[in-house]
């Protein structure tokens, strides 16, 4: 990876650019079921809009062993030493295949008792339950997948996982078409349809990516000789870094569920313009994900090589991009939002519910930006700490408490919960801003 200085804008864009494609194939899967959803059941469509939030909070509670496979691979390659790089890598994969076991098993037991605590209408239970429990069933493999993503990352490979997603989205479209609708000699499946057709997507995506960090062709080239001669205290290091990291999203995704439970109190037309809202605010949100992952792989090889100007360019010159491609997405929203709620719905009531939401949702893309990028930085550097506390502050101490206040209190509906994320994005942005400026993040070591 070129680390210099001048050359930070193209280090950048080349890593960056195949991780938004990927993001938004990732994205995409979800997206192919909304759409596709949205014009066959509006029941089905407010059922997955349930069940897409509970999966979604999972997999971003246990994002901390990739965030930290990132950091520790990204570390090792700075300084040069590929057996490090390698020995890391397996430590994560090791304890990634263990945790997705768990997590499936436990997922598909818990899944009605968990769809019931949200909602109250049996149909719409029974077609969240059934989607909850197929998809969750084959999360071992996503979570797999993403931590092999993570380690290509940080050895600054970011086009292979990309390729990957495109051939595993393009089956995620074809099995969605003929599962749900029943299409050339195929049943009939609605939801379940929607939820199988990811399975397998999901698996074949997991598969192609371990199979090919086992070549000659990954720049962390695995063996069985890595997880043999797996050390305790490579489990400690990854423990270390991964555990804070792990308490972030967990308290914001605690906070996003408390936030989704409001939302199913304010009747199916709602909770549909919600899931679209969640899906094209989550288009909007790759390019800074790319950003952030970028930058983290930057400052990570960076201070690994001790190169401090490369680190504080990489983010500069990320934070840069991220503002302008987001602020775009934001005048988007504005110009055109019932034009893009009506891609996924014909629901004329869904549509005029969301509409001002996602014009709401326009002033919160800048803020989104710089946030993500600044806690790609720390994250990079090792900081896993830092931001747990931002996410208290904006979650917890600002979001809730006016989620609440207008919506339980005053009664304003969905487009009161929706005013309240640019006030959080924002105050979080302000504080990841503090903390990137005292510098702290220079020092770590991991």
């Amino acid at each position: 990876m070129n680390l210099d200085v001048s050359g930070m804008r193209q280090t950048v864009l080349k890593l960056a650019w195949p991780i938004i494609v990927q993001q938004l194939l990732v994205n995409g899967m979800l997206l192919v079921d909304t759409l596709m959803l949205g014009f066959y059941s509006t029941t089905s469509l407010a059922a997955s809009g349930v069940a897409d939030p509970l999966l979604f909070s999972a997999r971003m509670v246990l994002m901390a062993i990739p965030i930290a496979t990132t950091a520790m691979v990204a570390r090792a390659i700075g300084e040069n030493n590929l057996a490090k790089a390698r020995h890391n890598a397996a430590v994560s994969l090791s304890a990634g295949l263990l945790i997705g076991i768990i997590v499936s098993l436990i997922g598909y037991q818990l899944a009605g008792p968990i769809i019931k605590l949200y909602l109250k209408t049996p149909e719409i239970i029974y077609e969240a339950t059934l989607y909850f429990k197929l998809v969750i069933s084959v999360f071992v493999f996503n979570y797999l997948y993403l931590i092999a993503t993570s380690i290509c990352r940080g050895a600054g490979d970011t086009r292979t996982p990309m390729l990957i997603s495109i051939g595993a989205n393009i089956l995620n479209v074809i099995g969605d078409y003929l599962l749900i609708y029943g299409k050339f000699g195929c049943p009939e499946l609605g939801i379940k349809g929607a939820a199988i057709s990811t399975m397998v997507s999901s698996v074949i995506e997991c598969t192609a990516l371990i199979i090919f960090i086992f070549t000659r062709h990954s720049k962390v080239p695995m063996n069985l000789t890595s997880f043999v001669t797996i050390k305790i205290e490579q489990f400690k290091t990854l423990l270390r870094v991964s555990i804070p990291a792990a308490i972030e999203p967990f308290i914001i995704q605690m906070g996003m569920l408390l936030f989704l439970k409001m939302v199913t109190q304010l009747g199916e037309a709602s909770i549909a313009a919600h899931r679209i809202l969640l899906r094209i605010e989550g288009i909007s949100f790759m390019p800074g994900i790319a950003l952030s992952i970028a930058c983290a792989a930057i400052v990570g090889q960076s201070l690994g090589a001790q190169k401090i100007d490369s680190a504080k360019a990489g983010c500069r010159e990320s934070n840069k991009l991220a503002l302008f491609i987001m602020c775009t997405c934001g005048i988007i929203f504005v110009a055109i939002p019932s034009f893009l709620l009506g891609l996924f719905t014909p629901d004329k009531a869904v549509i005029a519910i969301g509409t001002g939401c996602l014009m709401i949702a326009a002033l919160e893309q800048p803020f989104i930006g710089y946030t993500m990028v600044h806690r790609g930085a720390l994250q990079g550097a090792g900081d896993t700490r830092s931001p747990i506390w931002v996410a208290i502050i904006g979650v917890w101490l600002v979001r809730l408490p006016l989620i609440y206040w207008l919506t339980m209190v005053k009664g304003y509906g969905l487009f009161s919960i929706w005013a309240t994320t640019p006030i959080d994005w924002a105050v979080r942005a302000l504080v990841f801003r503090i903390l990137y400026r005292r510098g702290r993040w220079k020092e770590i070591k991991i």
